[in-house]
């Protein structure tokens, strides 16, 4: 530019004959093509800042076409098929695990495609890399906005995120055992125990030395 800077420029030359078909001279057509490169440049940026978020999760993230095509999948889920993300793009579920892993998911796809609302539900991820950790697993219709591409507005596919809960069910089953342990107790305790509600003064429960006692029935 006047000022030294420097800008994106797309150049087409086209050359003028002379009377004998020779080019005598060329004309240079310049287009400024600063604003798309600039453009082009913040989506990439911003693809590798995405990247950069989903792989950072400790968990699967994915996503497939209409298929059942992965679109994209993160460091975390690639790992457990035993792929590299990009190589599983363009694959199915299928391909990369299982039928019968393909099967499940793929209906789970189309029901969320059909319906276009997530669902969520709990189970494993049977991958060469897996474990038997449990995880809880969402799925959501993946929305593109109108002008992307020839279609118009809607689900394009599905969006898959799951979270680990082993703790969570680590600490469900700690609570049921101690409940477990405290209803043993209770029922084991020779002498009348009584559980009542402080303002009502109603019963909650009593064990089974309170009922023979007083001779009354649970």
């Amino acid at each position: 530019r006047k000022d030294g800077t420097p800008f994106w420029a797309d150049l087409s030359a086209v050359p003028v004959p002379d009377p004998g078909g020779a080019a005598s001279h060329w004309v240079l057509i310049q287009r400024d093509i600063d604003r798309r490169k600039s453009a082009e440049r913040r989506a990439r940026q911003t693809g590798q800042l995405l990247r950069a978020i989903i792989d950072a999760v400790p968990g699967p993230i994915s996503a497939k076409d209409r298929d059942g095509r992965y679109l994209v999948m993160n460091q975390f889920m690639a790992e457990m098929f035993g792929v590299a993300p990009d190589a599983a793009v363009g694959r199915t579920a299928s391909e990369l695990v299982g039928p019968e892993h393909g099967r499940r998911t793929g209906a789970r796809d189309e029901e969320v495609m059909r319906t276009c609302r997530p669902v969520q539900y709990e189970g494993q991820y049977p991958a060469p890399r897996g474990d038997d950790r449990p995880w809880l697993t969402t799925k959501a219709p993946l929305w593109m906005p109108d002008g992307i591409d020839s279609e118009p507005a809607g689900a394009r596919g599905v969006v898959t995120v799951a979270l680990d809960i082993s703790a969570l069910k680590a600490a469900e089953d700690a609570s049921r055992r101690s409940e477990e342990r405290y209803r043993q107790l209770f029922r084991a305790v020779p002498h009348p125990v009584f559980v009542y509600d402080a303002e009502t003064l109603r019963f909650l429960a009593v064990n089974e030395a309170a009922l023979r006692k007083y001779g009354y029935t649970r």
